[in-house]
């Protein structure tokens, strides 16, 4: 008994020994117990796959006691969320060895047990100091998401990017912007003069890049556009506009084929871009309905569906 009690004491570094005592490792991925006198293993622990495309909740651990070996060691088991090198998390089981039945009643096992314990479920409540950087993300995002975007999106999210966003974030890991940051950030572009509409439109655009990071398993800062103090708005001016008579004499006087693309908007309220993309088809003369189904791109001048609101 005594050579099993040294043998978990002492040539398990970081496993707890009968008097409570630890050695330099605190953390154990997996632990292999060996009796020179019977021989016996106790079986590592194997890490648990992660599905594909779902964010880990970290929950309490409460862990689990079992026996195991043929020289019947009582050891702990429990979960926990590993950080990886590319940033995201995969969940590990962990098993520590606390010592034999023979000698170990379980309460005493717990009270060996919980130090571990409370060492995982204090390192949940921190965020992760690792992980990629905005600029590294967007990079991924770029190849992967912005192909599949329409064109006038795509122009709209790198305007932001490059104006405004990877200048001030790009350089700062995913778990770094935090809700602090980012409203530094919000104080950052009101002070530039800009609007509260433009201010609104960029950090639409950050906070997809970070739905697509989180729904790719990355370790990513928490914060939430509602908890967000943003600019007030300003007094607008009232745009001017053309008068109805104006207008008869615009169309009056333009040539065809402007006079009856002029004449279409006006009285349809349509886009300039959707109108250029009208077809025949698009128009059903017997009920006199237009059906507007795509828009030309302001900068290719390519016609694409419209996305169905």
């Amino acid at each position: 008994m005594e050579d099993n009690q040294t043998l978990v004491g002492n040539a398990l570094p970081g496993v707890p020994n009968r008097e409570g005592s630890t050695g330099q490792l605190s953390t154990v991925t997996s632990v292999t117990l060996v009796s020179e006198a019977q021989g016996a293993t106790v079986s590592t622990a194997t890490s648990l796959p992660v599905q594909a495309g779902v964010a880990l909740r970290r929950r309490f651990q409460k862990g689990t006691l079992i026996v195991r070996g043929k020289t019947r060691v009582r050891c702990g088991v429990f979960r926990e969320d590993a950080l990886q090198p590319n940033g995201t998390f995969r969940r590990v089981q962990r098993c520590v060895v606390l010592g034999p039945v023979s000698s170990l009643s379980e309460r005493a096992a717990w009270k060996l047990f919980q130090p571990h314990l409370d060492r995982v479920n204090s390192a949940a409540k921190l965020p992760p100091k690792t992980g990629k950087t905005l600029e590294q993300f967007v990079q991924e995002w770029r190849t992967s998401v912005a192909v599949t975007l329409k064109g006038s999106t795509v122009r709209a999210y790198e305007s932001h990017l490059r104006a405004h966003i990877l200048p001030k974030l790009g350089s700062l890991s995913l778990t770094e912007i935090n809700a602090k940051i980012v409203q530094v950030f919000v104080a950052y572009l009101a002070s530039g003069g800009r609007s509260k509409k433009t201010v609104e439109n960029v950090l639409m655009t950050l906070s997809s890049l970070f739905c697509t990071a989180r729904s790719w398993e990355y370790a990513c800062g928490s914060w939430s556009q509602e908890n967000l103090t943003l600019p007030r708005e300003g007094v607008k001016k009232e745009p001017r506009c053309f008068t109805d008579e104006e207008m008869r004499q615009i169309i009056a006087n333009a040539l065809e084929p402007l006079s009856t693309i002029l004449a279409v908007t006006a009285v349809l309220g349509l886009r300039i871009g959707e109108t250029l993309a009208l077809r025949v088809r698009d128009i059903d003369f017997k009920r006199k309905i237009v059906m507007v189904r795509q828009s030309v791109d302001a900068a290719t001048r390519i016609p694409g569906e419209l996305a169905l609101g």
